[in-house]
């Protein structure tokens, strides 16, 4: 009877072990940005920089352009990897980056009004052309996951259209159809 009883609690944690292993959520091995899907599954985006410029209105003086915050604009987002929304979880980021300055936004396309002009523009954006700014920042939930690698969670469930993940100058640019 003792034997039957070790054989069972032998097979028992065996089969936990296997179990465990078989649920045990596979990571994504490089550094890098990820979309990661309600069924487990990481895809990769690119990481890109941003160019940076102010916009100012037109009689503005030198010292109240000098004091606008810098905005950011994309100009190529042709190349934006798209992803299912019904299957978005949240974003997963790999690397040695401070984790704490991540913001996650919806990309805003923006043109110029009649009294505004570019300042320090450092790019190739025209007046003619749209340009590309983060919108108001998403709230997300945050936890380490393993070393240098964290997963974002949006507290709510994002709608389709595009995004911005952003983190010093890197920024990873996607779509939710």
């Amino acid at each position: 009877m003792k034997k039957y009883i070790v054989l069972f609690a032998v097979g028992f944690f065996v089969l936990l072990a296997i179990s465990g292993l078989l649920l045990a959520e596979t990571l994504p091995e490089f550094d890098g940005g990820y979309l990661k899907t309600t069924d487990g599954r990481y895809g990769e985006i690119r990481a890109t920089k941003a160019f940076r410029t102010a916009v100012a209105y037109k009689g503005q003086n030198l010292m109240d352009v000098l004091s606008l915050q810098t905005k950011p604009y994309i100009v190529d987002k042709s190349s934006l990897p798209a992803f299912a929304a019904s299957i978005f979880k949240g974003f997963f980021l790999k690397g040695s980056y401070k984790f704490e300055a991540f913001s996650l936004h919806p990309l805003r396309e923006r043109t110029l009004k009649d009294n505004e002009v570019f300042y320090e523009n450092r790019g190739p954006a025209k007046r003619d052309q749209p340009f590309y700014v983060p919108g108001d920042k998403i709230e997300f939930r945050q936890k380490a996951v393993g070393q240098n690698a964290y997963y974002f969670e949006p507290r709510d469930r994002l709608a389709k259209g595009e995004y911005i993940g952003w983190l010093g100058d890197d920024i990873w640019l996607f779509r939710l159809e």
